[in-house]
């Protein structure tokens, strides 16, 4: 006959039912299960021992809200405070000329409880309230949802909850779909189900909805009120900036000059160069409103300076102050550069509002950091160390570098070196700075000449002569033809060959006008010197190009023998 045990709820046998010792089981023995027990075994210690077992084969249970920190749905920016704002902006510990790391220009913000595995718990206990201290008034609670009255308890499997049904008000505000409503916004339980698919663990996530902060200083946080004690997320501070205007230049970037002590000419006309130098002013406006950038409130680029320069106030500024730069100093330091047009661009920065540039006027201020650059084999046009002066070239010259003088205005009969190209002089320079340049547009008529020598020191017979930015068979015609001619000559060998005429080895003599042109491809030119060596020329030849119109110009020259 069956033993059936039944569970003490008193004293058995003088003792209480923690001290019940629980007799042999039906099947006669313990010895078959995970705990160590015996018929011995004290019922409480039974119990104690199941259920650490159950701990240890339990899933990690959900996290609390004490130190968890609260995510943004808005982008928050770091900037400094300036003086004259409204008290609700020097909260927290800032004073005017601090940095704060979260200022924002939304009024309306979303702050999230940590998501995924990391949603806090208990999901089914307790109240959750929303805490706001707003413009720095003190925190205090604005909404509280009752958890534990709105958990459905009779949901079960790996599971969530239904929240539209979270509708009790409990001991918490007017609850609706699992929101409470307060003044200026909302608190929101947004998940509560299962947490690692074991009902006994309850797992939520939640946020607070604001749509309309205060002015400056506001901080929230999130507590979770339980039977263990109240748990508390970290709190999240930002300031509000509200002010709608744009950034703007109330006067205009102006670069004026300060000193001419370069020396850089070419064709007569005077550039800018290294080591001038000029004032920039301008006025801007809206930058200290309601905050300012912490690094960068402004900045500037010259195009006869390298690199960019910033500047900041000198000290804290009001938050209605425009940033007045005046004659800041800028020294022209750009090598290898060349501009017609040089301009200063100013660039407006704050922490949230767009950037905003604008340049000098255009003045036509004319800048070349450029030295001697041009070589014995390649030509540039950024200088005229090679430019020889119009001549026979009958002899080898003693130099053929160093013999045309830049500073000197052109004449007639003389080629324009301008904008890194040769060209018909028609320019009209006067309204260039630096000012005093010369007016080529009127005074030259007929042929203009650029001439200069090519060396290398091993004897050659022909060459390759290349001419960027034109077509050597279209442009290049025969001496007296074209829109450009070119001539070639060994001096003591030949005289000027015709570069654009085709060369007939039958009647070569190389003499004035013979051709010497093998083939025109591009804007290379394939001559020959017939039986003629640059060794007995001085292991140069030197190039007459001509310019017949105004329509063609030529931004390089270079030479492969």
């Amino acid at each position: 006959m069956p033993v059936i045990f039944t569970r003490p709820t008193g004293s058995v046998g003088g003792g209480t039912a923690a001290s019940t010792r629980l007799g042999v089981p039906s099947d006669g023995t313990y010895d078959d299960g995970l705990i160590d027990l015996t018929p011995s075994t004290l019922t409480s210690d039974a119990v104690d021992a199941i259920n650490e077992v159950l701990a240890a084969l339990a899933p990690e249970a959900p996290g609390a809200l004490t130190g968890t920190d609260l995510s943004s749905n808005r982008t928050m920016h770091t900037g400094k405070i300036p003086t004259g704002l409204a008290a609700s902006w020097y909260q927290d510990g800032i004073s005017s000329g601090d940095t704060v790391s979260r200022i924002t220009e939304y009024s309306s913000i979303r702050l999230s409880s940590a998501d995924t595995s990391d949603r806090f718990g208990p999901g089914n206990e307790g109240e959750l309230s929303a805490i706001w201290n707003k413009a720095g008034a003190g925190y205090s609670t604005v909404g509280t949802l009752d958890i534990e009255s709105n958990f459905d308890a009779s949901v079960v499997g790996p599971s969530v909850q239904d929240l539209t049904t979270w509708d009790y008000q409990g001991t918490g505000d007017v609850c609706t779909d699992a929101t409470v409503a307060f003044s200026g916004g909302s608190l929101e339980v947004t998940h509560c189900g299962w947490h690692n698919d074991f009902d006994y663990w309850q797992r939520m996530n939640a946020r607070i909805n604001i749509s309309t902060m205060a002015e400056g200083f506001n901080s929230f946080r999130m507590k979770h009120s339980i039977v263990s004690g109240d748990k508390t997320s970290n709190v999240y501070d930002l300031w509000y900036d509200d002010d709608p205007n744009a950034l703007s230049f109330s006067v205009s970037p102006t670069i004026t000059e300060v000193s001419l002590t370069s020396s850089k000419y070419l064709s007569g006309v005077r550039y800018y160069s290294i080591g001038d130098t000029f004032y920039l002013s301008y006025t801007a406006e809206n930058v200290f409103r309601k905050c300012y950038h912490v690094s960068q409130v402004s900045s500037y680029t010259f195009e006869a300076k390298s690199g960019s320069t910033t500047k900041n106030p000198s000290s804290t500024p009001a938050y209605t102050d425009s940033f007045v730069v005046t004659n800041d100093l800028v020294t022209a330091d750009r090598v290898n550069y060349y501009d017609l047009n040089t301009r200063a661009t100013v660039t407006l920065r704050h922490p949230w509002k767009s950037s905003v540039s604008q340049s000098s006027a255009s003045e036509s201020r004319l800048y070349s950091g450029y030295g001697n650059v041009s070589t014995a084999v390649a030509e540039y046009f950024e200088d005229e160390n090679y430019r020889l002066p119009y001549g026979s070239y009958d002899s080898v010259p003693g130099s053929i570098t160093g013999q045309w003088n830049s500073q000197t205005t052109l004449s007639n009969g003389q080629a324009l070196v301008y904008n890194e190209r040769v060209q018909y002089p028609d320019h009209d320079l006067t309204t260039t700075l630096p000012t005093g340049n010369p007016d080529y547009s009127s005074g030259f008529s007929g042929s203009q000449y650029y001439l200069r020598a090519f060396y290398d020191s091993d004897p050659h017979s022909n060459v390759n002569l290349t001419l960027s930015n034109i077509g050597a068979a279209s442009d290049v015609g025969e001496v007296g033809t074209g829109n450009i001619n070119v001539e070639v000559k060994l001096p003591t060998q030949t005289g000027w060959l015709d570069a654009g005429k085709a060369y007939n080895n039958a009647i070569f003599t190389g003499a004035d006008g013979d051709g010497c042109l093998v083939t025109p491809t591009g804007n290379t030119l394939q001559l020959t010197f017939g039986t003629f060596s640059t060794a007995y020329s001085g292991y140069m030849v030197i190039v007459r190009i001509t310019f017949r119109n105004t329509t063609s110009s030529i931004t390089g020259m270079s030479v492969d023998w």
